[in-house]
């Protein structure tokens, strides 16, 4: 229990301290709060912007399309190994069936995939662009807007690259 620096009456002190948040309960609402942040969301206590039920404005832009990939799906991309930096890079080349974390923008976490290359013996040299394809251990939500993700290794950034989606079909000519 955390100590009280005014004294109150006992049963007002009890109340008080019942109150008060422990330090892990201070990082799980402060770490709930960035996630509401980061997915524009009202923090826990505060009310929407809006009323409920009230429409959006007009000059809202429509919502982007949301892909929900599911997992073990073979995803074409195109990777840019970084050469090594400071924080980030590497200094060997990629080989066929490398695990890395993969973090797709717009996602708070990483995920574990397999980097499957074209040719078993081909390799990603740093400051090489190459196509190769992404299995993932989980479902990957990602939107359409932004197919772009990181290569990590631990929490170094050793690698960029995009997600190559399939284009649109164009719509049907009527004669």
């Amino acid at each position: 229990m955390l100590p009280l620096r005014t004294p109150l009456p006992p049963a007002q002190a009890v109340a008080a301290q019942r109150t008060l948040p422990s330090p892990r309960g201070r990082a799980v609402a402060a770490l709930i709060g960035a996630c509401a942040c980061a997915l524009h969301l009202p923090a826990l206590g505060q009310e929407a912007a809006s009323a409920p039920g009230a429409e959006a404005p007009a000059s809202a832009p429509a919502p982007a399309t949301v892909f929900e990939l599911p997992a073990e799906r073979a995803l074409p991309v195109m990777i840019t190994l970084l050469p090594r930096g400071l924080r980030s890079g590497r200094d060997e080349p990629l080989l066929h069936r490398f695990r890395p974390l993969v973090q797709f923008s717009g996602d708070a976490s990483p995920v574990s995939c397999v980097l499957l290359l074209p040719d078993p013996e081909s390799q990603i040299a740093p400051g090489q662009t190459r196509p190769a394809t992404l299995r993932c251990v989980l479902p990957v939500r990602l939107r359409a807007d932004q197919p772009d993700f990181q290569l990590k290794e631990g929490s170094r950034v050793i690698g960029a690259g995009s997600l190559r989606l399939p284009a649109a079909p164009a719509p049907a000519q009527v004669p």
